[in-house]
């Protein structure tokens, strides 16, 4: 065979072989959940309750849309509360601004 040949795929098989080592021959991570047939995960395995309350599923087309509706309208109230701590940090920004500005004046010197 010719050198040409012989030196890329020379190259190409132990590139493969440092990849399927490195990928497949590590150490396999632990085993986080019960070891044992019977054991009960502790109560920090499991998700906090919801801090909101569901509705109660009535089927009722007019109880569904009021829930949706004061969903929203609940969502709206905070994404405005959060809208306007926003505009007071970058009001507080802005002053700290004027402040420097006012510290610096060029026809001091």
């Amino acid at each position: 065979m010719n050198w040409k040949i012989i030196v890329p795929l020379t190259l190409l098989v132990l590139v493969l072989t440092f990849l399927i080592t490195t990928q497949f021959g590590g150490k396999k991570p632990p085993v986080t959940g019960p070891t044992q047939i019977g054991q009960q995960p502790s109560a920090k395995e499991y998700p906090e309750e919801p801090s909101f309350k569901l509705p109660i599923a009535t089927g009722d087309i007019d109880e569904a849309t009021n829930s949706f509706l004061m969903d929203s309208l609940e969502e709206k109230s905070q994404l405005v509360k959060a809208l306007d701590e926003d505009v007071a940090i970058v009001d507080l920004d802005r002053e700290a601004i004027n402040d420097f500005a006012q510290v610096y004046n060029e026809n001091d010197f």
